[in-house]
């Protein structure tokens, strides 16, 4: 079966949930509840879809993903901000994320997008624009390419950069503002890493194809 493409512009969903009567985008069509209750605001499951221009805050889902979940299709964000979205199992927060991006899928990023509350799952997710992440994404554990700008913004001691590959592409600039925790992914390209803070910069991935520049304001570099 084919998917179906879907726009979906200049819209703000807040306080939806996945188990009470929201719009639900499954396989992409509309329907008000997911079989799996993954992702509040969307599921996708094999369609092409595109955010422009939309606001996700403090949305609730009883499966993966707090706003978004997806398996597999085509979803692309362009100036999209998220935040406080979160993932509950048996009526207790299990985890707070945006986005969950399963093994096999992906997910494209253009524009301007910023993702307060994480990233969650294995997937692939291919950054061009401006991004600004904060919250814990120590969940992703899949691959991060950024073709564009990137600044992680630690805000509290349990936000954490994320556990997989950042890929940092010839011309890309990733910067790390990183107090509290270690960082536990690898990185890879020939980009330009920036490391910002006053501690310690615990690095526990093997980083041995990075080739690009890395500076260090402020703190230390510790291999570990």
């Amino acid at each position: 079966e084919e998917g179906v493409s879907l726009a979906v512009k200049d819209i703000n969903f807040t306080n939806a949930n996945a188990t009470d009567n929201d719009v639900n985008i499954a396989n992409p069509d509309y329907s008000k509840t997911s079989a799996n209750k993954n992702g509040s605001v969307l599921s996708n499951k094999g369609g092409s879809v595109q955010f422009d221009n939309v606001v996700a805050k403090n949305n609730e889902s009883e499966g993966f993903g707090g706003a978004l979940y997806i398996e597999s299709g085509e979803t692309i964000l362009n100036n999209v901000e998220m935040e406080g979205n979160v993932h509950y199992q048996n009526g207790t927060i299990a985890s707070e994320n945006d986005i969950y991006v399963k093994n096999g899928a992906e997910l494209f990023m253009t524009g301007t997008n910023s993702i307060k509350s994480g990233l969650a799952g294995d997937g692939n997710i291919v950054q061009t624009g401006d991004l600004t992440l904060s919250g814990n994404n120590k969940n992703y554990t899949g691959t991060l390419n950024v073709g564009g700008n990137l600044e992680f913004i630690q805000e509290d001691i349990n936000d954490s950069y994320i556990a997989g590959t950042s890929v940092i592409y010839e011309g890309a600039d990733v910067l790390i503002n990183n107090d509290f925790s270690d960082v536990e992914g690898n990185f890879k390209g020939n980009g330009n890493l920036t490391l910002l803070g006053d501690k310690n910069f615990i690095l526990k991935g093997n980083n041995s194809e990075f080739i690009g520049e890395v500076t260090l304001d402020g703190g230390r570099i510790v291999l570990n």
